[in-house]
């Protein structure tokens, strides 16, 4: 299990013609994920670990969707 704050940024268009649209959307972010099982586990024994013993991941996430929308 790994925990982390992800900061997401959001954009899209749409373009619609009465009651159906067609639309573009793109999430991207980046987040430095950190071992939760290891954090709790050393907090548990008392065991202080330092910020380069810690293992942390990188991940750089990015969605692209197509969506069709009707509206009624």
């Amino acid at each position: 299990m790994n925990f982390s704050f992800v900061p997401y940024i959001n954009y899209g268009a749409e373009i619609g013609y009465k009651w159906i649209g067609f639309g573009i959307e793109n999430q991207s972010g980046t987040g430095r994920f950190q071992d939760m099982i290891s954090t709790v586990m050393n907090r548990i024994d008392g065991v202080e670990t330092d910020a380069a013993e810690a293992v942390k991941v990188r991940y750089k996430i990015n969605s692209l969707r197509f969506y069709l929308a009707f509206r009624f």
